[in-house]
């Protein structure tokens, strides 16, 4: 009996590890060697904004996956990064235009260069769009940050 506990424990054990999908792990990389992907939303800021502001548009953009791996064990995220060269994103998209919400995921490949910083945005249906921002002003306050 003792041995068929341990059986079933070490079956328990193998099948949760196979089970866990690999994550990405882009946090470790040098930043002169690897670029910063931003997304929109994602923070305690913008989801009461969305409760308290039922008139206009808010929308948020975050990256799900890169090159398949998932960026987040709870979901999705605002922020990346990357090494130089190309990636499949996959981001996941909410707009609330005047109290009605609309919901897309879209997967698409972006090429970046080292040292750069991207916003990453959306059109409604989650049309993704991206834009090198590094020489913007808000960038370079972020990086002295």
């Amino acid at each position: 009996m003792h041995t068929k506990s341990a059986v079933l424990v070490s079956a328990v054990l193998m099948l949760s590890g196979c089970a866990a999908d690999p994550q990405f792990r882009g946090e470790n990389l040098d930043p002169h060697n690897s670029a910063t992907i931003r997304g929109i939303g994602g923070t305690t800021e913008n989801f009461l904004a969305s409760v308290l502001v039922p008139i206009g548009m808010q929308k948020e953009v975050l990256i799900f996956k890169v090159d398949g791996l998932k960026v987040n064990t709870w979901g999705a995220t605002n922020l990346v990064r990357v090494e130089a060269g190309k990636h499949l994103l996959a981001i996941s998209c909410r707009f609330k235009v005047d109290g009605m919400n609309s919901f897309g995921h879209e997967e698409f490949t972006v090429d970046v260069k080292p040292g750069r910083t991207y916003q990453l945005d959306a059109e409604p249906k989650c049309y993704p769009l991206i834009q090198d921002i590094t020489d913007s002003p808000e960038a370079q306050m972020k990086s002295k940050n």
